[in-house]
């Protein structure tokens, strides 16, 4: 016969049993949920790089309508224009849903099944006349860490755009409202992501917080089209040899019509010009006999020519130009060009409001970051170039 003790025991022996498989049970739930949740918030942040990259090929395209890479469309505000399309105009920092078929793309939802939602700088926005849409532009949308009191991006790279993925609806949002972005994003530490023009936040994902941010700066953005505005000073270059026997020569920045902001209009003697003989400077609009060199219409009405270090080499006038690269032997190439990221920390080359009258700077290194390649508009200037290190915002090209 078992003793009471015995079956006691046997009892408590079955107890732990039943609460060690409770717990393994709720553990494993547990550990299931939050395998969910960061699928889910990798599905999220896939929608965002998809959105990116059609901002991207957005902007690269918009030559073929008339516009100018840089440029970013509105965020798609109603249906009056029909499904993802966007808003004809709209506040700066106005936050909205992402325009997915204005950007040719199914609509990238987010791993609870959202539509992104999305904001750009009024600076990206289509150029007007005495507003020009270049490099020299800085952004001005500024995004805050959890704590509500540091920035998220250093001086100089605010964002241009920011994409956010909602995440699942909290405590408290009513989503009937699919225009109310309020019941979307969310705020924390007197920052909110709803509102038009911000600050925004990139808070710590948690119960009262679940906005994923993908924030494009402007050197960010600029730095993804540069590829496009080397192909075309290479084929205008290439061109204008193609025709002269030799590539045109710089323009001097210190010439008015080359640091002024006014757009090409009126007699191309009015434009920025080649000086024969000069070895050093900016990518000239015109030769010396006012021949227009053969930019894209964007490029040269926006001025782009104007912030582009340009120098040739191997010329009667000119020595051989050196390029130095770690790891690499030196090249010494025909022509060299420079193009710049947007102004970073306090720089500005130009004043916030521009206006045709407006002037850029004529100090190089408020353009270029390697202290080497800082020299080209001065007296004592050399021709031998570094390639751009890792934190700069600059790329260097070449035509052998």
């Amino acid at each position: 016969m078992r003793l009471p003790s015995q079956q006691q025991g046997v009892a408590l022996l079955l107890l732990l049993f039943l609460l060690a498989a409770v717990g393994s049970s709720l553990l494993l739930r547990e550990l299931k949920a939050r395998e969910q949740s960061a699928l889910r918030q990798q599905r999220s942040a896939e929608a965002l790089l998809t959105a990116r990259a059609a901002l991207v090929a957005y902007s690269l395209t918009q030559p073929n309508a008339g516009g100018v890479p840089l440029q970013l469309p509105c965020p798609y505000l109603s249906t009056s224009l029909g499904e993802g399309i966007a808003a004809s105009s709209c506040a700066h920092g106005e936050v909205g849903r992402l325009p997915w078929r204005t950007l040719g793309i199914q609509n990238p939802l987010d791993g609870w099944g959202e539509t992104l939602w999305y904001t750009r700088d009024s600076n990206f926005r289509a150029p007007a006349s005495g507003r020009l849409l270049n490099s020299d532009l800085r952004a001005t949308l500024q995004v805050y860490q959890n704590d509500g009191t540091t920035l998220a991006m250093a001086a100089g790279d605010e964002a241009a755009a920011i994409l956010f993925a909602p995440g699942p609806g909290i405590y408290g949002q009513d989503r009937s409202n699919l225009w109310n972005a309020a019941a979307f994003l969310e705020a924390r530490a007197g920052r909110n992501n709803a509102t038009t023009g911000g600050p925004y936040i990139q808070g710590s994902l948690d119960a009262s917080f679940n906005d994923q941010l993908l924030i494009i700066s402007a050197s960010d953005w600029l730095d993804r089209l540069k590829q496009r505005f080397a192909s075309e000073i290479k084929l205008a270059l290439e061109s204008y040899r193609a025709t002269h026997g030799y590539y045109p020569a710089p323009a001097r920045i210190s010439d008015a019509r080359c640091s002024d902001n006014r757009q090409n209009s009126g007699s191309s003697t009015d434009w920025c010009p080649s000086v024969v003989g000069e070895c050093r400077g900016i990518l000239p609009q015109t030769d010396e006999s006012y021949t227009a060199i053969n930019y894209p219409t964007w490029f040269r009405n926006n001025l782009w020519h104007r912030a582009v270090y340009y120098t040739v080499g191997g010329t009667a006038s000119c020595g051989a130009l050196t390029v130095q690269r770690s790891g690499q032997a030196d090249s010494h190439p025909s022509v060299l060009f420079i193009l710049p990221g947007t102004p970073q920390a306090n720089i500005a080359r130009i004043a916030a409001t521009q206006t045709t009258s407006s002037v850029v700077s004529t100090n190089l290194s408020d353009y270029l970051e390697d202290a080497a390649n800082q020299d080209g508009w001065g007296g004592a200037a050399d021709d031998v170039y570094v390639w751009p290190t890792a934190s700069s915002n600059d790329r260097l090209f070449t035509i052998p």
